[in-house]
C-alpha cells in the first residue's frame, strides 16, 4: 500500500533523490532500465512520478509508451497527473481515446493534464477514435457540476479541429 497518503517513507524519499540525481547528471543505459523498472513497479505514486519526470528527463527511447501504459492502468487512478506532465515534457501523444477516458473519470490535476495535451495537439487516433471520444464527452457537458461542463466542453471545442485535421491527413493520404 502507498504510503503517499501520509508522509513518505525513507526508502521512498531515498529512491526519489537517486531518482532525481539520475535525472539531473545522467543515466546509464543500465540505470535507464532500473528507472523504467522502478516506473512499472513501484506502489509509491510520488516514487513513480518521480520515475516518469526521470524518463522524461532523461528521454529515455520508449518512455512514451511506458507513460502510456501506466496512464492507462488502474492502479494510477488519480495518480496520474505527474505521468501527464511527464508525457508532455517527453513530447508523447496520448491516444485520444485515453485522454476522453482521463476526463471522465481522473481528479483535479489529471483533467487539467490531459486538457493540456489536448490544447497542445498532443493527441494521436483516428477519425472514428476522435468521433468516439468527442461522443463519450457529451453527456458531459451538461453536467450540474460546472467544472466538469467546462472540462467537457472545453476538450469537445479542441477536439473537433484535430479531427478535421485527422480526416484531411487520411483524404490526402
Amino acid at each position: 500500500m502507498p504510503s503517499d497518503q501520509g508522509r513518505l517513507t525513507d526508502t521512498e524519499l531515498t529512491m526519489i533523490s537517486r531518482l532525481e540525481n539520475l535525472a539531473e547528471h545522467g543515466a546509464s543505459p543500465p540505470e535507464c532500465r532500473d528507472i523504467v523498472e522502478i516506473a512499472q513497479t513501484t506502489q509509491s505514486p510520488s516514487v513513480r512520478g518521480a520515475a516518469a519526470i526521470a524518463l522524461a528527463d532523461l528521454h529515455v527511447s520508449g518512455a512514451d509508451a511506458i507513460l502510456i501504459e501506466l496512464i492507462g492502468s488502474a492502479a494510477t487512478k488519480h495518480y496520474r497527473g505527474t505521468l501527464l506532465y511527464a508525457l508532455d515534457e517527453w513530447g508523447g501523444a496520448l491516444p485520444v481515446g485515453l485522454a476522453a477516458a482521463l476526463l471522465l473519470e481522473e481528479n483535479y490535476e489529471g483533467r487539467e493534464e490531459t486538457l493540456m495535451l489536448i490544447n497542445k495537439q498532443s493527441l494521436i487516433g483516428t477519425v472514428e477514435d476522435f468521433d468516439t471520444a468527442i461522443a463519450a464527452l457529451k453527456p458531459m457537458t451538461a453536467s450540474n457540476d460546472t467544472y466538469v461542463a467546462s472540462v467537457a466542453k472545453r476538450a469537445t471545442r479542441w477536439l473537433r479541429p484535430l479531427r478535421r485535421r485527422v480526416a484531411q491527413e487520411r483524404r490526402s493520404a
